[in-house]
Formats: C-alpha cells, sequence, structure tokens
C-alpha cells in the first residue's frame, strides 16, 4: 500500500522514482512470504523501471537477471532488490531497490574524486565478482543475458559514425592513434579472441558507485552485466576512476591487489605477465565506451 508520495523521478535508460509516505517509507505486503508478520514490510524503497523503447528497456532484463538469479549467491555489496518484476510480452522490467540516499549513502559521479585506497576496496568488490562466477555455465547460458558491448555496439556505430564521435573535440590532447576509429575498432575487436571467464560488471566508471555510511565504495546499475573477461572491468574502473597520474603510480599495485583478491576467493588468477597484457589490452573497452557515449 502507498499513500502520500513524494516522488523524485530521473529519466535516463530507465525511469527512478524514490518513494516516501509520511516517515519516507513505503509499505510492501508478500504473499507467501512466511515471514512472521505476514510479509508486510515497512522501509524507504527506490523504483527503477524500464518502460520505453525496446533499445532502452532491453537493459533492463540483464538488471533483473542479476538481482533475481546472481546478486543472492555472492557476497558482495550492491542495493538490496526486495523484487524483481518483468513483463514476459513487453519486456518492461521494474526493480524495488532499498533507498540508498534514505540509509546514508552517497552516489557518487564520473567526476567525483577518487583515491588509490578506494579503487583497491572496490576492486575487491569486483574479485568477489568473479571469483563467485568464474566457470559458471548455468550463468553462461542465462537467457536474460545480452553479449558484451564490445560486440554488439560496432554495429550501431559503424567506422564513420565513430569517427565523428572521435572527431567531436572529446580527444583533444590525446595521440592522433587514440583518435582514429580504424586504430580503436581494431584494437576493440581483437578483445574478441579472449576467453570468456566470469560474469562481469561491464560499467565501473565512478558514475555507477555509491559510498555508504562507512566510506565503503561498492557498485550499483547493472544494465550491461555479462560474461567476459575480468580484465574488463578491471581496465576500466581504474582508467576512469583515477586521475591519470595516479593511475599510472599505482595501476600495477592495485592490478597484483585485484589478482591476490580474486585468488583468495576462488576465481583462478593467471601469472604476471598475462594478467599486465590482459589489463594494458582491456584499457580500450571502457574507452570505446566513453567514445560512442552522448549526454
Amino acid at each position: 500500500s502507498m499513500s502520500r508520495l513524494d516522488v523524485g523521478v530521473l529519466e535516463r535508460a530507465a525511469s527512478r522514482v524514490r518513494l516516501a509516505r509520511r516517515a519516507r517509507t513505503v509499505t510492501m505486503r508478500w504473499q507467501d512470504s512466511g515471514r512472521p508478520d505476514g510479509g508486510t514490510e515497512r522501509r524507504p524503497y527506490f523504483v527503477k523501471g524500464y518502460f520505453d523503447e525496446p533499445s532502452r528497456f532491453a537493459a533492463g532484463a540483464p538488471e533483473a537477471g542479476f538481482y533475481r538469479s546472481v546478486a543472492p549467491t555472492l557476497d558482495i555489496r550492491t542495493p538490496r532488490c526486495a523484487y524483481v518484476g518483468v513483463d514476459p510480452d513487453t519486456g518492461h522490467t521494474v526493480l524495488v531497490q532499498d533507498d540508498l540516499i534514505a540509509a546514508g549513502c552517497r552516489f557518487l559521479s564520473s567526476l567525483a574524486p577518487y583515491s588509490p585506497a578506494q579503487a583497491e576496496v572496490s576492486l575487491g568488490q569486483l574479485a568477489l565478482l568473479h571469483a563467485g562466477t568464474w566457470g559458471r555455465d548455468d550463468i553462461a547460458a542465462a537467457p536474460w543475458l545480452r553479449p558484451s558491448p564490445a560486440v554488439h555496439l560496432p554495429a550501431s556505430f559503424p567506422p564513420d559514425t565513430l569517427q565523428e564521435r572521435l572527431s567531436d573535440g572529446r580527444t583533444g590532447g590525446l595521440p592522433p592513434v587514440v583518435a582514429d576509429a580504424g586504430a580503436v575498432g581494431a584494437a576493440l575487436a581483437r578483445l574478441g579472441d579472449d576467453p570468456s571467464l566470469c560474469l562481469v560488471h561491464g560499467d565501473t566508471h565512478a558514475g555507477n558507485l555509491y559510498v555508504d555510511p562507512g566510506g565503503r565504495p561498492s557498485f550499483t546499475d547493472w544494465q550491461i552485466v555479462h560474461v567476459g573477461h575480468w580484465a574488463t572491468d578491471v581496465a576500466y574502473h581504474i582508467a576512469s576512476v583515477l586521475p591519470v597520474d595516479d593511475r599510472r603510480r599505482h595501476e600495477r599495485d592495485l592490478l597484483r591487489g585485484y589478482l591476490g583478491a580474486l585468488g583468495r576467493a576462488g576465481g583462478e588468477p593467471p601469472g604476471w605477465d598475462e594478467a599486465w597484457d590482459a589489463y594494458r589490452s582491456h584499457l580500450v573497452y571502457g574507452y570505446y565506451l566513453w567514445a560512442v557515449t552522448i549526454y
């Protein structure tokens, strides 16, 4: 039951609504919940829905599948999802999550200051995600997963279109080779030869992070989660959250820390040379997503 709602709506790929009932709570009643109170829960909630044209709400299926089937099996910090609904006819998706702002969390932006110490913590979260899904055929075959953006986005951004984006001023000051659509596309295509090892978040910039009241960074927005290579997340994350000088000084130590965390969590970390090569080659993934994005 919901009454006297305070509603804040944010439109991006999904519609986002914060709900409040007087003390910023909403009552949810569950059928066959087995709860002693008959299935009633009162707390602040955040509703995220994919209701628009198929090209946008298709992103809801991976996120819904992740929260429904995978997140409960992993020891990672991510928003508690009280309800996941997917319309089988339209593909429209609704997620009812805890209101993290009401819980004292702070969402970051892509320009938010971020330290190497914070990156070490968030890489630890990625290590838990990767290790917890390492080699799991049941996840790889899940019908709600989509291919990596590195596979399906180039069809939407042929070389001429990609070159337009790279030539719109965003690459000013960068070496000419990374402003060349042919070079960027070829580097991205080579990632297709890498093995798919685990589930990856796929969009690990700071704008998809929140910091809890204890200061710990955690990931949200699992819209392009997919089965892929661990370096996709690690390279994108380190390169996008740290200033260039910090990245250059700390990336080797951060990668070593990630590999150690991956091994402790049950994954299969490669040797250093293989890991370093994978990290460097996968830097193009995040760069490509940045290149084709317009806000």
